[in-house]
């Protein structure tokens, strides 16, 4: 009678691994995403308005929300323009063209400043501290305009909390804390 001897790998010993180097299949394989347009330096010439700045740092807004509206717009429109030429991909300039749009469209549309315009501010004065590429700087704006709750709303509700006069400016120099109840 003979015996079926069967081998079994040592479960501790290293198992080989495929790696691009010793696969001739993987290292061919290259993935291209059209849609990743690099920020870089790109947007590094563009003028901050030092309202937005301002608005950044102390959450303090101190024009009219039209004003703001104008100063947000031109600066989007001027990092689009500084991008637009490096978008090589059809689907991707469209992508990117509708999302300007509805950006532009969400920013015209708020009767008041958002409730999120220092993150908003933030985002665009200082895009690829965040983020490395325009696609998604961009899908971060539009979230981050998709809010109902108005700016105005915030600051009462916490001029009323401390007792302090409503005057429409928030002074974070004392330090806020946010009540999301």
């Amino acid at each position: 009678m003979s015996e079926d001897i069967v081998l079994v790998q040592n479960a501790f010993e290293e198992t080989p691994t495929v790696s691009p180097e010793t696969s001739p299949v993987l290292s061919t394989i290259e993935v291209e995403r059209l849609d990743l347009v690099e920020i870089g330096t790109l947007f590094d010439t563009i003028a901050i308005p030092e309202t937005l700045v301002h608005i950044a740092k102390t959450n303090m807004v101190n024009t009219t929300w039209e004003e703001l509206q104008s100063i947000l717009n031109s600066l989007l429109a001027e990092q689009f323009k500084m991008v637009e030429g490096k978008i090589q991909d059809e689907t991707t300039k469209a992508m990117v063209d509708s999302l300007t749009t509805k950006i532009t469209n969400s920013i015209n549309e708020h009767e008041n400043c958002p409730f999120t315009i220092q993150r908003l501010c933030e985002l665009m004065i200082e895009p690829k501290k965040y983020y490395r590429m325009y696609v998604k700087y961009l899908r971060a704006i539009d979230k981050v305009l998709s809010v109902t709750s108005y700016w105005e709303e915030y600051v009462s509700t916490i001029d009323e909390k401390s007792s302090l006069p409503v005057d429409n400016k928030l002074d974070t120099t004392e330090g806020v804390k946010m009540d999301l109840d």
